[in-house]
C-alpha cells in the first residue's frame, strides 16, 4: 500500500513539473483603439490643510526648535541666500552659476544678487543684496 501511495505521489509530481515547464501562450495583442481625451476640468482651490503637533512659534531658520516650525518656514518664507552643495554662496543667483562638484556642474539660481563689501581699515563687512523685479520684501516688523 505504501509503495503504492509513494508511486502515485511521484506521478503526480512529475506531471506537475512537466505542466510547469511548459511555455507561456503567446500574448495576443489587440487591435489598436482610438483614444479621446475628456475635457479638462479646472482644479478647485481647497486650501491646504495640515495636521502637526504643537509648534514652537519660531518661524525663523536661526531659531527654530522643532521641524515642524522649519517645515512652517520653509512654506512661508524664501530663503535670501542661494547657496550650493559645498556650502559656498551663489552670489549671482538671479542670472544664476554653475559649480562643479565632483566632476558634474550644477546650476544654482535664486531670488537674490549678494555683493559683500569688506573696509580693512574700519574692519566693517557689509552686505548689499538685491532681489528678482518679481519678488516683493516684506519687513514683519
Amino acid at each position: 500500500m505504501k509503495k503504492l501511495l509513494v508511486f502515485v505521489l511521484v506521478i503526480v509530481l512529475m506531471a506537475s513539473t512537466v505542466m510547469g515547464c511548459q511555455p507561456n501562450e503567446q500574448p495576443t495583442t489587440a487591435a489598436p483603439t482610438e483614444t479621446t481625451t475628456a475635457p479638462v476640468e479646472p482644479v478647485n482651490n481647497t486650501p491646504l490643510v495640515v495636521g502637526y503637533a504643537a509648534f514652537s512659534q519660531k518661524f525663523s531658520p536661526f531659531f527654530a526648535s522643532t521641524a515642524y516650525d522649519q517645515d512652517a518656514q520653509l512654506l512661508t518664507q524664501v530663503n535670501m541666500l542661494t547657496t550650493d552643495r559645498t556650502g559656498g554662496i551663489i552670489y549671482n543667483a538671479i542670472e544664476g552659476e554653475t559649480h562643479n562638484y565632483n566632476g558634474v556642474d550644477y546650476f544654482y539660481d535664486g531670488v537674490a544678487n549678494i555683493k559683500v563689501d569688506y573696509d580693512e581699515t574700519a574692519d566693517i563687512t557689509t552686505y548689499n543684496i538685491k532681489i528678482r523685479d518679481d519678488v516683493k520684501f516684506s519687513d514683519p516688523v
